[in-house]
């Protein structure tokens, strides 16, 4: 993707809802990345609703403890970039595409 548009356009024409097709596939491709999930502190948070509340609020408080986060939630409210931060920032427009 060579703009910022083509790849605001990209992410949106993704399907929001896709056929569960297991775990097989994720854990073949981790075990080839040597399972960086196994080294990576993480919280996954998953439930109906409240999961972008939830991360949003973890993230501001391991930020204030000093944590470096990471953070992608979806949808966006306002432009794409919210989907995607680092320490509380949005991922510039420049890093997007």
């Amino acid at each position: 993707m060579n703009t910022y548009q083509e790849a605001v356009e990209y992410i949106l024409q993704i399907p929001r809802f896709a056929g569960k097709t297991g775990t097989d596939n994720l854990k073949c491709i981790l075990s080839i990345l040597g399972n960086p999930e196994k080294s990576v502190p993480a919280v996954h948070v998953a439930g109906t609703n409240g999961k972008g509340s939830v991360c949003k609020m973890l993230s501001l408080i391991f930020n204030e403890a000093g944590k470096k986060t990471g953070l992608f939630i979806s949808p966006h409210l306002e432009k794409i970039n919210e989907r995607i931060s680092v320490n509380g920032e949005d991922i510039s427009d420049e890093d997007l595409k």
